[in-house]
């Protein structure tokens, strides 16, 4: 386990998947008939990476708007757009921790993390370059500077 100015970089937990599958069930019942798909994404979603602990999950929804005050009673806390329009993202610091990007059906963020997330799951010479560039990135000042708003942005970017 690698952790360096409050970035945790942890080798790839098997248990993730199942940690996603139970957050998504959560996801699911809280948002109702307001639901359409729900996918897990990040570096937790591809097999032999490592990662931050906490889990990436994209809800598809029908209405973001509503999505709100739904997840909030669900334990889930509202962050805004996250600097990317029309995306409603949300956390939750329990046993697991997760980041939930919630979106209307049609939102361009949903196929490129889609994609990205497969291309790394089917190409274990990419995957390991990228766990590569984020050790690298650990090691970068720059990687811990906050611009607007975001923590990390460096390292994220």
């Amino acid at each position: 386990m690698k952790q360096t100015k409050n970035i945790e970089v942890v080798p790839y937990n098997p248990d993730w998947p199942k940690m996603f599958e139970v957050e998504a069930s959560r996801i699911k019942n809280a948002l109702g008939n307001n639901f359409i798909a729900i996918h897990h994404i990040g570096s937790t979603s591809i097999p032999g990476l490592s990662a931050k602990p906490k889990i990436d999950i994209i809800a598809v929804v029908k209405d973001g708007i509503k999505s709100i005050p739904s997840l909030e009673k669900a334990g889930f806390d509202y962050k805004g757009e996250w600097n990317i329009p029309f995306k409603y993202g949300f956390t939750k610091r329990d046993a697991v921790k997760v980041n939930l990007h919630v979106y209307e059906s049609g939102h361009p963020e949903i196929e490129g993390n889609l994609l990205f997330r497969d291309y790394l799951r089917k190409n274990s010479n990419v995957r390991d370059e990228y766990a590569a560039l984020k050790q690298n990135l650990l090691t970068d000042s720059t990687s811990f500077e906050k611009k607007d708003n975001a923590l990390f942005a460096g390292y994220t970017l």
